[in-house]
């Protein structure tokens, strides 16, 4: 019995949802499903009766309740006994940020973080995807955010949060008048794109050979206020992530979602080299990044 299996337990009782609890805790379903069987087949019970109205808590689950809220309420005591003590853990950790990151993180770090951790001192570095996952491999940085999904069986990665993808067109292109965009549709476009070393670069050349096209590139920039002004001056589009459109140029210029159809989300995931046991201060940062992100996009 894990302990992150009494949380399930625990939100599925009060909502009385597999999927509810699932996007509260930011997991698949199904994996809740699997965690929440294994723990019924290992204590020998049924928890929960499901049926397509939801879940109804047996009189075990009712009295095993009991416990797990007593257990998790000693635990989450523990937790923050052992916070207040890791306020005095000193050191210098090192994490770099992808430029899609940086405004989640970067406000928070510097000014919350700090004041839990006054001991703890960040070195920040804002980094592409490619360079943080070598910097990582090779000891230089011991975290790093980066965006999409990173598939490496050196690197340990937890999704943070995922976003909508927008497509940003300037008001006179005929694409403007749709509610919502494929790639298929995008072929006759010139596109705004990040460097080749972040993640989100190779996706989209994925999507667009899928679509049966090379992307025409107009410009390659991350910086998000000089994509804006290059869309409303020649008409080239941009991919930028729902939370991220502006008012900028907002007489100019006009966001469409991509159809979720093609797979393409903004994603932020936080990495650290697997298998490594950081120093303690670098496994405080690695918490309170994964505990803040719950703060912005669910997952």
């Amino acid at each position: 019995m894990e302990l992150k299996q009494l949380w399930y337990f625990k939100h599925v009782y009060e909502t009385g949802s597999f999927s509810r609890a699932a996007n509260t805790l930011s997991i698949t379903q199904q994996g809740l499903s699997l965690s929440i069987d294994k723990l019924e087949k290992e204590l020998g019970v049924i928890f929960f009766l499901r049926s397509k109205a939801g879940v109804e808590p047996t009189e075990i689950a009712k009295a095993f309740k009991e416990d797990v809220d007593i257990i998790l309420k000693n635990t989450t005591e523990l937790k923050a006994n052992i916070q207040a003590a890791g306020r005095q853990v000193n050191g210098i950790v090192k994490i770099g940020l992808t430029p899609a990151a940086t405004p989640f993180f970067v406000p928070r770090l510097l000014t919350e973080f700090g004041e839990r951790y006054p001991y703890i001192k960040l070195d920040i570095k804002e980094m592409t995807d490619l360079t943080s996952e070598t910097a990582i491999k090779q000891n230089k940085i011991d975290l790093a955010c980066v965006m999409d999904i990173v598939n490496s069986k050196n690197i340990e990665k937890v999704p943070l949060f995922e976003d909508e993808v927008m497509v940003v067109v300037r008001k006179d292109n005929p694409l403007a008048k749709r509610e919502v965009l494929r790639f298929a549709d995008l072929d006759k476009e010139s596109f705004i794109l990040p460097p080749d070393d972040f993640n989100w670069y190779s996706s989209i050349f994925d999507l667009c050979n899928k679509a049966g096209f090379q992307p025409k590139i107009s410009y390659i920039t991350s910086d998000i206020g000089l994509t804006y002004g290059i869309v409303s001056a020649n008409n080239s589009i941009a991919f930028i992530s729902k939370k991220f459109i502006s008012s900028f140029r907002e007489g100019e210029t006009i966001a469409i979602p991509l159809s979720p159809k093609e797979g393409l989300s903004f994603r932020i995931s936080l990495i650290k080299k697997k298998g490594k046991t950081g120093h303690y201060a670098a496994e405080i940062l690695f918490d309170y990044i994964r505990d803040i992100s719950k703060t912005y996009i669910a997952l």
